[in-house]
């Protein structure tokens, strides 16, 4: 009723209010906010427009990017890389830093991203970023993987084990990396003659 009636301060004095109020799904504020970002942007009232950008961006709408680079529109390419490095460390643990870092072309950061990781996942899903660029490393990411995986002895994993060496082949020495481990594991797990089956086919 407000924004038909173009009474934008009445209309966010009230999304304020109900964004205000506790105990309501996060999806509630999402979109309170993008309500609140639309009626600045309207009014132009640039500093509160960017804080409602900041808030979406930081806090509600972690699986998207088109806040980050709504903000990052904002700003000018003297400016951006400051205010983008402040974005970074406001993000919650689980944003997935990397898209951010894809998404400015800062390679060697998805490199850190992956070099650190846990989660199997993103090798696959960052190695067309690096690849190319940092080989010597990713072979190290792909041996470290299928060397973890190969300690925590447990079968379900043989198939991620395979699938990792497998993959260190797609790089320059991999050959030789390869048959490395099999020769070493070979010998150290001696007890897992299913699991070095697997392995031996990749000679």
């Amino acid at each position: 009723r407000h924004i038909s009636k173009a009474e934008y301060d009445e209309a966010i004095d009230l999304l304020k209010e109900s964004r205000a109020i506790e105990f309501k799904g996060p999806e509630l504020n999402r979109q309170y906010t993008i309500q609140l970002k639309e009626l600045y942007k309207i009014k132009k009232n640039r500093e509160a427009y960017i804080n409602e950008l900041w808030m979406l961006t930081t806090k509600y709408e972690l699986q998207s990017l088109e806040p980050f680079n709504e903000l990052k529109a904002q700003y000018s390419d003297e400016e951006w890389p400051e205010m983008r490095e402040k974005v970074f460390m406001s993000l919650p643990e689980n944003a997935r830093l990397a898209d951010y870092y894809r998404n400015e072309g800062l390679e060697e950061r998805i490199l850190e991203y992956v070099q650190n990781s846990t989660y199997a996942g993103d090798v696959l899903t960052y190695e067309a970023d690096l690849k190319d660029k940092y080989p010597a490393e990713m072979l190290d990411v792909y041996e470290k993987f299928a060397r973890g995986r190969m300690k925590m002895n447990e079968r379900r994993l043989y198939r991620e084990i395979v699938e990792f060496t497998k993959g260190m082949l797609d790089y320059p020495g991999g050959r030789e990396r390869v048959d490395q481990l099999i020769e070493e594991w070979t010998v150290e797990y001696k007890h897992r003659p299913a699991m070095i089956g697997e392995l031996e086919k990749l000679k």
